[in-house]
């Protein structure tokens, strides 16, 4: 089964809109829920004021002064970065499984699939060109 073009330009702008939901379109869990929580890890070390905020006994008053304090500069930087980093995963990613050894993956379910039939087995999803 050839690489599905359309699969992969879906989860690549879904991961552009936020960071995760295009590993969870193509239904690599793990990795959506790193790239979810990566955002908002590296948002906390960038700011250590709401780092304290948020590991602080303040409360959410605190929290949120924290956030308003965060620096534009510093708020862009973090959204830029993740969100191109975890696009450029995801369609690696989505390359990679394409061309693993030979073995043909299904774009929709991500199991292994015949090359020599149209369809995925197991999720039923037509092949490129279909």
């Amino acid at each position: 089964m050839e690489l599905n073009h359309g699969r992969r330009t879906t989860a690549v702008f879904l991961s552009i809109l936020y960071p995760g939901l295009g590993h969870a379109y193509v239904r690599s869990w793990r990795r959506a829920l790193c790239w979810y929580l990566g955002g908002f890890g590296l948002l906390l070390v960038a700011s250590p004021e709401l780092l304290a905020a948020v590991f602080g006994t303040q409360g959410v008053e605190a929290l949120l002064e924290a956030s308003r304090q965060i620096p534009v500069e510093t708020l862009v930087a973090v959204v830029i970065s993740v969100r191109v980093l975890g696009t450029a995963d995801v369609w690696l990613l989505l390359t990679r499984r394409a061309r693993s050894d030979g073995r043909a993956h299904c774009e929709s379910c991500a199991r292994e699939s015949d090359p020599d039939i149209d369809f995925c087995p197991w999720c039923l999803d037509a092949a490129e060109g279909q």
